[in-house]
């Protein structure tokens, strides 16, 4: 899609990367002067082992989260190699905390202006990450159910929902 802005076409796309590449800029500014100096007290005080730990936590999660994603590209018949999904994957990662979740959506239009995959058949891909998402979280819940036993019967309802729809 184009913008005419005087006597020049100009594609949305890059109007939009224009746009928010300051403003994301200027925000992290902003929170660095307001409060950088507690920032870095508080990884200061966690220490480079705990820093260390977090970070491979976050790799091992993000990493299992990338290759099920991939998976369900795959699965809807996007024929993306592994290398292009990483790269298509981590650039919506730095928006999945927006509002909506613009991240996910920066994926899907990736995706179709990559591969042509239109967005009523990409959006499964997104609806399935999130669903599994959900899965992860109820497992989850269930095992801390099942570890500190307040109700025990609602921690296997929960397993047991989570087993039943697969």
């Amino acid at each position: 899609m184009r913008l005419v802005v005087g006597s020049r076409a100009v594609s949305v796309e890059r109007v939009a990367v224009w746009t928010v590449i300051p403003v994301a800029g200027v925000l992290a500014a902003a929170t660095l002067l307001v409060g950088g100096h507690t920032l870095v007290d508080n990884f200061a005080r966690l220490g480079i082992d705990m820093l260390f730990v977090f970070a491979l936590l976050a790799l091992w999660q993000n990493g299992f989260r990338f290759l099920r994603w991939l998976m369900f590209a795959r699965r809807i018949g996007v024929p993306m190699k592994a290398g292009e999904g990483l790269l298509f994957y981590f650039a919506g990662c730095g928006m999945t905390l927006t509002p909506g979740r613009i991240g996910e959506m920066l994926r899907l239009w990736l995706i179709e202006k990559r591969f042509g995959t239109p967005y009523r058949r990409s959006t499964a891909l997104f609806v399935a990450d999130r669903v599994g998402d959900a899965d992860t979280y109820l497992v989850l819940l269930g095992i801390a159910f099942v570890l500190r036993p307040v109700a025990p019967g609602l921690a296997w309802s929960v397993l047991g929902g989570v087993i039943e729809r697969r």
